[in-house]
């Protein structure tokens, strides 16, 4: 029996197929008809398919230029991370009493559930959660969520200071890129010659795809961006080498698919749509303004028609003088009608 291939490649069922439906429908007539489907009913309705190639540079870029030059945009994010963060953080700690019974552990969750949130809330509304010392952790978090609403991604940073006290550091995702390492380019990622594993847009993943670490460039967002050696960035890496925990992560605003390590800005679908919105708006509003910059005034002479509705009930009260005023189309007074 022919491949469904050859049965797609041609619209028509073969012959040996036709055969077997001969016992069903007589004379070998089958109301099936075998064709492929992208999606698209009716030739060129839907268009051409776009296999996008996704720039996360340009993307972010452009998103953080529109927060400049659109108050629509810059409304709409401070409001989804308003809306998502709020005033901050709060911890449910739940902790499963079945489980700390099997281990032999006797707690009064309850009790220790209130201590462990109000312990939380005051690490996470003071400035000492924060590597800087200048934001409580609330703010931090409202941040984190802004910048990766805007620019597609930040860095979120976890060190534990002097005193065991955890602190955190933000990194701008524009900071994140792939050095020029010293082993073959393979497209958009390279090999790290020192542990193996590839570098893509700035990630350091390993053969099972977890981030392993993440290199971050030195400097400012003014810096030139033709600093790409390997000693102009500084490895962070994605977990504590002795305890294994995470202490570094990628906070997304929106992911594309799954094989792309970096997210893109949320109006990213819409950045056409409010461009065109702010050019009509500039020339809506410079329209007019340009049109109240010129004065019209309107002159009429004595007695000319419709200047004023009054003017025949004037004329007779002042005793039928108005030979001044206009004909109508029979060529009567308008103080006669």
């Amino acid at each position: 029996m022919s491949s469904l291939a050859d049965m797609f490649s041609s619209g028509t069922p073969t012959a040996d197929i036709q055969a077997s439906w001969g016992s069903f429908y007589p004379g070998g007539y089958s109301p099936i008809h075998y064709m492929p489907f992208d999606g698209e009913r009716n030739a060129g309705q839907a268009g051409p398919i776009n296999k996008y190639i996704l720039d996360n540079v340009a993307l972010s870029l452009r998103s953080w230029q529109m927060l400049l030059e659109s108050e629509l945009v810059q409304i709409g994010i401070s409001r989804l991370a308003m809306w998502e963060i709020g005033s901050g953080l709060k911890l449910r700690c739940e902790p499963d009493k079945n489980v700390l019974k099997a281990s032999g552990i006797n707690l009064d969750t309850q009790q220790f559930s209130k201590q462990i949130e109000s312990l939380f809330n005051l690490y996470a509304g003071s400035p000492i959660s924060d590597r800087s010392g200048m934001e409580s952790l609330h703010k931090k978090i409202y941040q984190a969520k802004k910048n990766a609403l805007i620019g597609g991604d930040c860095l979120f940073i976890v060190n534990i200071d002097d005193e065991g006290i955890p602190v955190v550091t933000l990194v701008d995702g524009d900071h994140i890129g792939t050095p020029l390492m010293a082993s073959a380019n393979l497209g958009v990622d390279q090999i790290n010659p020192a542990t193996g594993n590839i570098i893509r847009q700035g990630v350091e993943i390993d053969e099972r795809g977890q981030h392993i670490a993440y290199w971050v460039r030195k400097g400012n967002q003014y810096t030139a961006d033709t600093v790409v050696n390997w000693d102009c960035y500084d490895r962070i890496k994605a977990r504590d080498t002795a305890t294994g925990f995470v202490r570094a992560f990628l906070f997304y605003g929106l992911r594309y698919r799954l094989s792309d390590v970096r997210g893109i800005p949320v109006i990213t679908v819409c950045m056409e749509t409010c461009r065109q919105l702010e050019l009509y708006k500039e020339a809506t509003v410079g329209g007019a303004v340009e049109r109240a910059k010129i004065a019209i005034v309107g002159e009429f002479e004595l007695g000319a028609t419709n200047t004023n509705p009054f003017n025949a009930h004037m004329s007779k009260a002042s005793g039928g003088a108005h030979s001044d005023l206009p004909k109508d189309i029979n060529y009567k007074d308008f103080a006669n009608t």
